[in-house]
């Protein structure tokens, strides 16, 4: 018996649109309180890592209270698109993929939920090594999801995001540069995730059920009810 569902598109554009709110909202409020100066405001160009808003007042406050909800109700959306891919998987290794996504959605997940917790300048190790393993197994994340799932676009999108990660590693002495691959990484990651959010349309819903089973949703459609 179903009690309640919805479509976990829903989900991903929560997830999405408060995850960037919430990173333009601490970056309005870094540069309102003089903590971060305007891009051209010293005559050269000028831009902040996406973690230099939340290390200072009321950005910090802001992200670890807003981040949370919305990056773990990201993890749900690609969590529900493993479990869509699943029921397509035919092979053992299609299988092995199919739970690889899984661990890589808890790994990034984690990554990012730390990376918020503990700003740079409260531990900058541990910040950054959050702040890498969300953007790895985000990576990874989206190349399994695209041996599943070809796509062209999908593929397009996800190796320009590797590109970018490259010219990061590339420049680590550059903070400027660095902050600019930062937004662009993971403005590549929610242009992929709202892509593949806009092929699978409502083929995917949450369900709350007395006992786990699967809906059919229409001919094409299936979703995996939690």
């Amino acid at each position: 018996m179903i009690l309640s569902s919805i479509p976990s598109i829903k989900v991903l554009t929560w997830a999405i649109v408060g995850v960037w709110t919430t990173i333009w909202t601490t970056y309005g409020c870094a540069v309102y309180t003089g903590a971060i100066l305007p891009p051209f405001s010293t005559g050269t160009f000028q831009w902040p890592m996406i973690s230099d808003t939340w290390a200072v007042v009321p950005g910090s406050y802001i992200s670890r209270f807003a981040m949370p909800p919305f990056m773990i109700a990201w993890a749900m959306f690609c969590w529900s698109v493993s479990d869509w891919l699943d029921t397509f998987s035919h092979t053992q290794i299609e299988k092995v993929h199919s739970t690889v996504l899984r661990y890589l959605i808890q790994i990034g997940c984690a990554g990012f939920l730390i990376c918020v917790a503990v700003n740079e300048d409260e531990n900058n190790t541990v910040h950054s090594a959050g702040a890498l393993t969300f953007f790895v197994s985000q990576g990874l994340y989206c190349m399994n999801v695209v041996y599943h799932h070809y796509r062209m676009y999908l593929m397009l999108i996800i190796l320009t995001y590797w590109i970018i990660i490259g010219v990061f590693l590339a420049c680590p002495f550059d903070r400027v540069q660095i902050a600019v691959c930062e937004w662009l990484a993971v403005g590549t990651i929610s242009a992929f995730h709202w892509s593949l959010r806009r092929d699978l349309g409502n083929s995917i819903i949450f369900s709350i059920s007395q006992t786990p089973s699967y809906i059919t949703l229409d001919n094409s459609s299936i979703g995996h009810c939690l």
